[in-house]
């Protein structure tokens, strides 16, 4: 027999699912990559260093070498569901001691259709001060409509040591909305 409290919590416990799923459809997951995860070309392997996610060139060339590493963006709903108001932010941490070091980061889309590869930004380490600790540093994507039905959407890395004294590394990278993100510069 049940009673009006029991009735309640009946009531109570079956709005909890409805409850906890419409807020993690509210809290959608930004795409995010460390940096050791990046597939390098064949013949970039042996620039290659990773250590606890992070990835740099080896500290055993001397330089000049560009390391290139693509990493794969996959569609999640916060990516699929983008709006022609929406901005998004490409995040990176990142190390770049100076002169001597450099870190880029293009999105680009790669058209199923036609095969054209497109660059949609590019990020800079250069564009930012030089450290020898990382740092996180981010641009601001204007809006735009990511279609994964017709495109597919990849990050292309390039690490740069001009020199044995350069240190570039890229520690990890997240692309997602960003409240209040607007275009800088």
């Amino acid at each position: 027999m049940l009673t009006v409290f029991s009735s309640k919590l009946w009531a109570a416990a079956a709005a909890l699912p409805v409850l906890l799923l419409g807020t993690a459809m509210a809290q959608a997951a930004p795409w995010t990559a460390a940096g050791s995860t990046g597939v390098a070309d064949e013949e970039d392997l042996q620039l290659v260093s990773a250590n606890e996610g992070r990835i740099e060139v080896a500290g055993s060339v001397a330089g000049p070498a560009t390391l290139n590493l693509r990493y794969n963006i996959v569609a999640l709903d916060e990516l699929v569901n983008l709006d022609n108001t929406s901005y998004t932010r490409l995040t990176a941490r990142f190390r770049d001691n100076g002169n001597n070091a450099r870190v880029e980061l293009r999105l680009k889309s790669y058209n199923l259709a036609t095969g054209v590869t497109s660059t949609l930004a590019n990020f800079d380490s250069n564009a930012h001060p030089a450290n020898s600790n990382y740092q996180q540093q981010g641009l601001c994507i204007p809006p735009a409509t990511l279609d994964f039905s017709q495109n597919v959407y990849f990050i292309d890395a390039l690490l740069t040591k001009s020199s044995s004294s350069g240190t570039p590394s890229l520690g990890a990278i997240k692309f997602g909305l960003e409240s209040g993100c607007v275009q800088e510069g």
